[in-house]
């Protein structure tokens, strides 16, 4: 099989596994055709006693993020970086081969492998 094993093997692993959970998993305990009356009770009790079925998901602080100096620190360093390596990886071939004086093949036959 070869290299294409590398791919098939995990990828056949990855259907069978998700064949076993969907036919395995239901949405609500009450819809799950091996649990018990008790058992059921029991889970439907629990969730009624902590709060969590009449709650709705938590609000997402959107202001707080879009205002939050922190993020956009990392906005401005991510922003930084991206432009510092775009830079470094589209021009340093040019640059060595004009203020260098290296033979732009030889880079590209022994250095762009190593270089992201």
């Amino acid at each position: 099989m070869g290299w294409a094993a590398a791919f098939y093997i995990p990828g056949c692993v990855a259907l069978i596994w998700c064949l076993m959970w969907f036919s395995a998993m239901h949405s609500k305990p009450a819809h799950h055709p091996r649990i018990s009356k008790d058992e059921l009770q029991y889970i439907e009790n629990a969730i009624r006693s902590s709060g969590t079925s009449s709650k709705g998901p938590p609000r997402i602080p959107w202001k707080n993020i879009a205002t939050s100096l922190p993020v956009w620190a990392i906005i401005i360093c991510d922003m930084g970086n991206t432009w510092g390596i775009s830079l470094m990886s589209k021009q340093l071939p040019t640059f060595m081969k004009n203020i260098l004086g290296f033979n732009i093949t030889m880079y590209h036959n022994h250095g762009a492998p190593a270089h992201p």
